[in-house]
């Protein structure tokens, strides 16, 4: 553009001024020089974090003077720990009892943001059934007396409040089956030697045994739970109080790396290849016609938090005895910071389920 504003300006001055002087050019907006870290925690290199890749890529985060330094964990275990010590500001944690129990504990962190909720066309899992098993079970009835296999600890895991909603369905409980927990990985392998008859699994492994012909897919969670909340993002009472402007930074950026990722993967399809190429050089799932076929996972493009939601799940692992304290939803939850970053943003499109 710089370069046709100087052609135009050159012949007007040869030409003795005919004609009317070229336009000076559009000016590009600067995006800032980033200025801010925000030291992010996490523990799987897979679709939850896709919204923060997709921001940096974009460059939402540098819009915001923002530079994200990605801190990995072995386990999500070891992620509530680190953000309670404030070795992290912000993460995205389960809504499961570690989580439940630091927030209902007052130690220092509060839920700012959904990061997964289960929107019609994004499960948090699969259930599949192994090939010798799909003509046998074709529903949740006749799972009765059968392996399953779940991630450890197993019903203890939001996979296990899914399946036994799932269950619930034909008055089953989990006692009506047999649990194996097993991590995604080892389930594959239970898959394939038929010492499990059926699996709850993330994606992408579900997607791989299917192709693969080692199981059949029997149903998505999104089904069963249409809705459910289960994962959240946290922040420290520090970052909240310390460096609100950074937070709401943060958000702002997250909230449009969330839009882009939700446009890409449901029914628009919008730029999905490009956030396919920044997905498979950011995260663990390097195969580009694996992410295409995979159920996504899904979030609030408005970051909302379920209440109702994470009600359900301290009922659930109160019953377990797995949180021994459940405050009010709304205690637990700040929500001030999607507030302003809707004020900026306006709001997000409803989620379209992926055709």
């Amino acid at each position: 553009m710089v370069a046709r504003w100087l052609v135009a300006l050159v012949l007007g001055l040869v030409l003795g001024g005919c004609g009317p002087a070229a336009p000076a050019p559009t000016p590009t907006p600067a995006i800032k020089k980033p200025s801010a870290v925000v030291h992010y925690g996490y523990s799987s290199a897979g679709a939850v974090n896709a919204p923060n890749y997709i921001g940096e890529a974009y460059g939402y985060f540098a819009e915001q003077g923002i530079s994200i330094d990605f801190i990995a964990f072995p386990s999500a275990s070891e992620v509530i720990p680190a953000i309670t010590r404030g070795d992290v500001e912000a993460a995205a944690v389960g809504i499961n009892p570690a989580t439940l129990n630091a927030l209902a504990g007052n130690f220092g962190i509060k839920i700012v943001a959904d990061t997964a909720t289960q929107f019609p066309g994004f499960p948090l899992n699969v259930m599949v059934v192994t090939k010798e098993m799909s003509g046998t079970i074709k529903g949740p009835a006749d799972l009765k007396g059968h392996k399953i296999a779940l991630t450890p600890p197993g019903m203890g895991t939001a996979s296990g409040l899914l399946l036994s909603k799932y269950l619930a369905q034909v008055n089953l409980t989990p006692t009506d089956v047999d649990i194996v927990p097993l991590t995604f990985q080892d389930q594959v392998a239970a898959l394939t030697n038929r010492s499990v008859d059926a699996a709850l699994m993330a994606e992408p492994f579900a997607t791989q045994v299917v192709k693969n012909g080692i199981a059949s897919q029997l149903m998505t969670t999104d089904t069963v739970l249409p809705g459910h909340q289960v994962t959240g993002m946290v922040y420290t009472d520090r970052f909240i109080t310390n460096r609100r402007d950074v937070a709401v930074g943060f958000m702002t950026a997250y909230l449009k790396g969330v839009r882009t990722y939700m446009d890409a993967f449901g029914g628009n399809a919008v730029d999905r290849d490009k956030v396919i190429q920044i997905l498979t050089q950011r995260t663990d799932i390097k195969d580009p016609q694996l992410w295409a076929d995979m159920a996504p996972t899904g979030s609030s493009p408005d970051g909302q938090v379920n209440l109702q939601s994470i009600a359900e799940s301290q009922a659930y692992f109160g019953k377990l005895g797995m949180v021994l304290n459940t405050p009010q939803p709304e205690t637990l939850v700040d929500t001030s910071f999607t507030q302003a970053a809707l004020k900026t943003l306006g709001p997000g499109t409803p989620p379209v389920a992926p055709r």
